[in-house]
């Protein structure tokens, strides 16, 4: 956990307003569906916030295992 907060202060600190991150492993298949998804919606609504929203509820709709929906987070500042 400690490797994955390091890794967000790398990205943070030289500019990124947000990162999206993944707090565990998660399957290839749900990371594809999840990414695909979030940047669909932020292209459409050009709302970072939004987009995350809209692609966890997709993952959601595909399993309600917490577990593989759960991992992704968008931190910033």
């Amino acid at each position: 956990m400690v490797t994955r907060l390091v890794w967000l202060r790398l990205f943070i600190r030289p500019g990124s307003d947000y990162v999206l991150a993944s707090l565990w492993p998660v399957s290839d298949k749900i990371s594809m569906i999840f990414m695909v998804e979030f940047y669909k919606n932020l292209s459409l609504e050009n709302n970072i916030f939004t987009a995350y929203r809209k692609a966890v509820k997709q993952v959601c709709e595909i399993t309600d295992n917490p577990a593989l929906w759960g991992a992704f987070v968008l931190l910033g500042i």
